[in-house]
């Protein structure tokens, strides 16, 4: 029976995961206020579109 990672290593690797987690979160913050940027000024140009159709 082995070990599968020796006990010293095991820190580093969950470091290792926890700042891959946290790029991870900080790349969906961003996605996300992307998004909600582009939602927001869809609304902006269909309200536009909207209060003057004549255009």
């Amino acid at each position: 029976m082995h070990k599968p990672l020796s006990q010293d290593k095991v820190p580093v690797v969950k470091k290792e995961a926890i700042d891959h987690l946290g790029k991870l979160k900080q790349q969906h913050a961003e996605i996300c206020a992307l998004r909600s940027e582009l939602e927001q000024q869809e609304f902006d140009t269909s309200c536009k579109q909207m209060a003057a159709p004549g255009e």
